[in-house]
């Protein structure tokens, strides 16, 4: 039996994610698994793959995106907001790159073959794409970028190479204030830092992003750009207008910004402090149900599938009718069901990323 004193006390001490959030949101059973019980990933043998999934490729990209731009602020060579990367910049983005791929192959996370060269030469074209589509961006909000995988809520640790932010707090009813810890991926200003746009990297498909313009929260399970507000508005006191989006940089996302309006900081406290609400009232009354979704959608690529029960439809179905305590968890699932996204679309984004290829450190994952 919980203790639900105890289970607030215990949020109310924990630094949360917004993916530890969102993980309760789409499947509770998945949470308590991984953050109750401290279940990591089941790790299945193999040989060392002959190219990456999507989710590598992925850690990849963002940990060359946040070196090129570390390494051109750090020069002071960032261009203006109307202005084109330089021959020089092209070149060291080319040159970090390859670093990092031979860095990638030192590491054994992945073979020599004719695939993996496949996916060198896939990515080269993304990064090359990312500088013209940056300097369109750069250009249309009239911004630049001055930091990239800024911490906040973190501790200071031996060898930090930046200064985390204050952790972001909110009170929510029942359980009274809770912090927030997290990466942000890039940062964006203009001169006077009084106008900044945060800016969080995807680079799989577009498809789960789509619809943010009706419902920025997609039924709890997308909390990465609120929590970053809250972040930037405790942690900023000079800037005076902060926004938050999704930039999809790939060709599946066509480099689109999402939601096209970025998201304000005069929106998304109140809906999410309701949406946090619900979902730590379940944590807190131990209502841990496993929820396969639409199609088993949730279950896709989830790293406990073997061993969840093989009932589950017939169990969430029945316990979603009977357990009047799921009233408001059921209320989050509702929008959640209102964009079923084809099996398809859910495979090219995500893969499965094994718990032994995290050297280069995917932090929000």
């Amino acid at each position: 039996e919980i203790d639900e004193q105890q289970a607030r006390e215990s949020l109310r001490k924990t630094t949360l994610s917004a993916t530890m959030l969102e993980t309760y949101a789409t499947c509770p059973y998945k949470y308590f698994l991984r953050y109750k019980l401290g279940i990591k990933g089941l790790e299945t043998p193999e040989d060392t793959p002959d190219r990456l999934d999507a989710r590598e490729q992925g850690t990849l990209l963002h940990h060359i995106f946040q070196e090129f731009h570390q390494s051109v602020i750090n020069d002071q060579s960032t261009p203006g907001v109307q202005d084109a990367w330089s021959p020089e910049h092209k070149q060291l983005m080319r040159t970090i790159s390859e670093q990092s791929f031979r860095e990638w192959e030192e590491l054994g996370n992945v073979s020599d073959s004719i695939y993996w060269d496949l996916d060198k030469e896939y990515m080269t074209a993304i990064l090359d794409a990312y500088l013209n589509e940056d300097q369109s961006l750069r250009s249309g909000f009239q911004l630049s970028t001055v930091s990239v995988e800024q911490p906040f809520g973190f501790p200071e640790r031996p060898g930090d190479t930046k200064e985390s932010w204050s952790a972001p707090t909110i009170t929510i009813p029942n359980i009274g204030s809770i912090k927030f810890r997290g990466y942000i991926d890039r940062i964006d200003a203009n001169s006077d830092g009084s106008t900044v746009m945060i800016l969080d990297l995807k680079t799989g498909s577009s498809v789960p992003y789509q619809g943010l313009e009706d419902d920025v929260f997609h039924g709890g399970t997308k909390l990465q750009l609120p929590v970053y507000l809250l972040a930037a508005q405790q942690n900023l006191p000079d800037a005076e207008h902060i926004t938050a989006a999704y930039w999809m940089v790939s060709f599946k996302g066509k480099y689109q910004v999402l939601p096209s309006e970025p998201l304000s900081l005069e929106q998304p406290e109140g809906p999410l402090r309701s949406i946090l609400v619900k979902i730590t009232d379940g944590i807190t009354s131990g209502l841990f149900p496993a929820n396969p979704g639409p199609d088993k959608i949730n279950c896709l690529f989830c790293d406990y599938d073997a061993i969840c029960p093989a009932l589950r439809e017939g169990y969430w179905d029945n316990k979603s009718r009977a357990d009047i305590r799921l009233a408001d968890y059921l209320a989050l699932s509702e929008h959640q069901t209102q964009r079923t996204i084809s099996k398809h679309c859910i495979k090219e984004t995500y893969g499965q990323l094994p718990a032994f290829r995290e050297s280069f450190g995917n932090k929000k994952h």
